[in-house]
């Protein structure tokens, strides 16, 4: 790669190299997850929405996001590190970063129906 030198003080060029040359797929990945993704979550909260007659905010909340980040997360990993690790670690890869997200994920509903509250007092 080259392309900008590694500062003498810092990690080797080859190391340098290395971490550059998988940027793109990182960024590529990272877009596409998203992209993808959010779309996606949009449809499952409204599905999951038509389905509870605008009841249940909590499970559209939780359930669109799981469903969407489930999807995220694979669509990064297989995007950003195939080819460049062994398929194997993907799975653990997977399930690591999918676990994170959901655990985080319902720590936000108790702000998200505050936010709620105030729209609708607002409208």
């Amino acid at each position: 790669c080259g392309a900008m030198p590694a500062s003498p003080v810092g990690a080797s060029q080859e190391n340098f190299d290395a971490i550059f040359r998988v940027t793109p797929r990182i960024v590529l990945g990272s877009m596409t997850a998203y992209l993808v993704s959010s779309l996606l979550d949009v449809w499952v909260f409204g599905r999951i929405r038509a389905l509870t007659q605008d009841r249940h905010f909590w499970l559209r909340k939780n359930g669109s996001t799981a469903v969407s980040q489930l999807v995220d997360t694979a669509l990064f990993i297989v995007v950003a590190f195939a080819g460049v690790i062994p398929w194997s670690v993907m799975p653990g890869m997977l399930l690591g970063q999918y676990l994170v997200k959901m655990v985080a994920a319902p720590l936000g509903t108790p702000l998200s129906y505050a936010v709620l509250k105030l729209a609708r007092r607002s409208a």
